[in-house]
């Protein structure tokens, strides 16, 4: 199961997603791109995909299955989320735990999917 806080997303995304039965689609568009995250929370399972204006299918797509963790942080960086990697932290964690590595997400200045370690 997924440990996340939908207010985080909506804050760092800022837009609302569109809830389904099982899972929670954000949609940021921004200049000539437009960033799709699904989101499954009673699997863990996360989609990620970029698109452009100019091509008809994602310039960037992956799936994170099981992903334990969505979490906001705001560090000099900026504001992000990060994601945990399925199963890669055992069967727990602390709330407070910084992420070793993952893949993150952030809007501003502009849209940024990052695998970062």
């Amino acid at each position: 199961m997924l440990n996340w806080c939908e207010d985080d997303l909506a804050l760092v995304l800022e837009v609302f997603p569109e809830i389904n039965e099982e899972q929670y689609i954000y949609v940021v568009k921004q200049n000539n791109l437009e960033l799709h995250l699904t989101i499954y929370p009673d699997w863990g399972d996360v989609y990620i995909e970029l698109f452009s204006n100019n091509a008809p299918d994602p310039i960037f797509n992956m799936e994170l299955s099981d992903c334990q963790r969505i979490l906001k942080v705001n560090n000099k960086l900026g504001e992000c989320l990060e994601f945990a990697p399925s199963k890669c932290f055992g069967e727990g964690f602390e709330q407070s735990q910084v992420l070793p590595y993952g893949v993150r997400i952030k809007i501003r200045p502009s849209i940024q999917v990052n695998l970062y370690s």
